[in-house]
Order: C-alpha cells, then structure tokens, then sequence
C-alpha cells in the first residue's frame, strides 16, 4: 500500500478519468455507426419522399405538353430531370451511410475492447 494519501487519490482520480472515458468512447463506438446509418436511410427516405411529391405528375398519354396551347409542343415525359438538391443530398447521404458501413465492425470491435479494459476502482 502506498503510504502517501494524496499519491493514492490522484491514482484513484485518475483511474476513474480513465474509466469514464473509456465507457464514453466505448458506448460511441458501439453506437455511433449503427445510429448514423440508420439516421442516413431515415433521411434518404424522407428526402426521396418529399421530392417525389414535388415532381409533375405524369399524363396518361405518355407526353407532356405545355401550357401554352398556341405552341403545341409536346415533349416527352422522359426529359425530366430531377432536382438537383435531390441528387446532392442522395449523394452525401451515400457517403454517410457508406462510412457507417465500413466503420461498423471496427467500431463494434474498439468498443469491446474499451469497455474489456477498463480498470476496477480502488474505493473500497
């Protein structure tokens, strides 16, 4: 046993920084990928959803026309594109919930491991 007090309860101190760090990484890691993939299809499917009410609906015969009756152009329903925020946000929405993927095992993995090693506090 340590004879000094205060050497004692700056290790005791230092032990329990350690551990609640250790359980906070630990719980994030087992956590965070899981969440952030299902916040990304969550979002993919609400933005998909809203952007898929905004777009024209299509007419029976096939072509769209325009509203102006003296022009008579009638394009084909085909050339429509689809908003340009829509194919950002499926993009950046890929790539989060592509990071999730591939950072699900390892972060499974670290916080086994940080929650494994966390030091029993000597209080007692």
């Amino acid at each position: 046993m340590d004879s000094n007090p205060s050497v004692s309860a700056s290790s005791s101190s230092n032990v329990t920084r350690s551990n609640k760090r250790k359980l906070t990484w630990g719980l994030v890691c087992l956590i965070g990928p899981t969440a952030l993939l299902i916040a990304a299809l969550l979002f993919y499917a609400i933005a998909n959803f809203t952007f898929a009410s905004m777009t024209p609906p299509p007419d029976p015969s096939g072509v769209a026309c325009t509203n102006d009756p003296l022009a008579g152009v009638c394009a084909p329903v085909s050339d429509y594109e689809p908003p340009v925020l829509r194919t950002i946000m499926n993009v950046i929405l890929f790539l989060i919930g592509a990071v999730a993927t591939i950072a699900w095992l390892p972060g499974i993995i670290l916080g086994i491991v940080l929650l494994a090693t966390r030091r029993p506090n000597a209080k007692n």
